[in-house]
C-alpha cells in the first residue's frame, strides 16, 4: 500500500471540501495530528473510519485505499495486505498485553496472599513461679508480640530476699537475639513481682527480608536489677503453642 499517495489523495479531497485537518479529524472522531500523519503518509486511518472518511470525502473505499479515482480499478492488493498485517499486530499486541495484564495480576495476588499469611501462637512460661498471657503473630513481613498480666511467685515473699529494686532492665531473647530490651527506673525501689503485674512487653515491627523473622525455640524473658550494688540477673523459658 503506497501510503504517501493515499495521503496525497485525503490531502487533496479534504482541501477541496474547504476542510482543515482539525475540522475532518472532528468530524470521524480523531484529532488533527492523526489527520496530519495520514496526509503525510506517516500511517494510514484505521480500518474502523474507512467507510466514514470515505463518506466525507465523496469517494468510495475501493478508491480511497488505491489512492486515486478510478472506481472500474480493483482494490490494490497491498493495501489489503497492510489492513490485514495490521489487524494481525493489533491481535497480537492485544494478546501480549492481555497475558501481561494477567501475569502481573497473577503477581499481585501471590504477593497479596503471601503477605496475608499468618501464624498465631500462645506464650507459655516453662517456669512455674511465672504465668503470663502472651501472644505471638508472624507473617513474613511482620511480627508481633505482646505479653502481659505476667505474674512472678517470689519464694522469698514477704521476707527481705524478696526481689526489689530501683530499676529494671528487661530483655526478650531468642537464641541469644535481643529482639527487645527495654530499662525501667524508679525513684524508690519496687518488687520485681509489683513490676511485672503492671510491665506490658510490645513488639510490633515490619520485617526487611525473611530473615528476620523471629525464631519460635529458646525464647527467654530475662531480666537484670541491682541489688546492694550488685548486678543481679533471673529469667525465664518461654514456649509457643501454635493457635488453631
Amino acid at each position: 500500500m503506497d501510503l504517501n499517495k493515499v495521503g496525497t489523495f485525503i490531502a487533496n479531497l479534504r482541501k477541496e471540501k474547504d476542510l482543515t485537518q482539525a475540522k475532518l479529524g472532528e468530524m470521524l472522531g480523531v484529532n488533527d495530528k492523526t489527520v496530519s500523519r495520514w496526509e503525510t503518509g506517516k500511517n494510514a486511518p484505521d480500518i474502523s473510519i474507512l467507510n466514514d472518511l470515505s463518506e466525507k470525502l465523496d469517494i468510495s473505499v475501493k478508491e480511497l485505499l488505491n489512492g486515486e479515482r478510478n472506481l472500474e480499478k480493483d482494490i490494490n492488493i497491498e493495501a489489503l495486505k497492510y489492513y490485514n498485517n495490521r489487524g494481525k499486530k493489533r491481535i497480537l499486541i492485544s494478546a501480549i498485553i492481555a497475558i501481561l495484564i494477567i501475569l502481573l495480576l497473577s503477581i499481585l495476588f501471590f504477593s497479596i496472599n503471601k503477605y496475608n499469611q499468618y501464624k498465631v501462637f500462645k506464650v507459655y512460661s516453662s517456669n512455674s513461679n511465672l504465668n503470663l498471657e502472651g501472644i505471638v503473630v508472624l507473617n513474613p513481613h511482620r511480627n508481633i508480640i505482646v505479653l502481659r498480666n505476667i505474674e512472678y511467685s517470689d519464694y522469698n515473699e514477704g521476707t527481705t530476699d524478696e526481689i526489689s529494686s530501683k530499676s529494671y532492665y528487661v530483655k526478650l531473647l531468642s537464641n541469644d537475639k535481643i529482639i527487645k530490651n527495654e530499662i525501667y527506673n524508679f525513684d524508690k525501689e519496687m518488687k520485681l513481682r509489683d513490676f511485672l503485674e503492671t510491665y506490658t512487653l510490645y513488639v510490633d515491627e515490619l520485617l526487611k527480608n525473611s530473615e528476620d523473622l523471629i525464631l519460635l525455640d529458646n525464647l527467654i524473658l530475662y531480666i537484670e536489677y541491682k541489688e546492694n550494688d550488685k548486678i543481679q540477673d533471673i529469667s525465664f523459658d518461654l514456649y509457643l503453642v501454635e493457635s488453631k
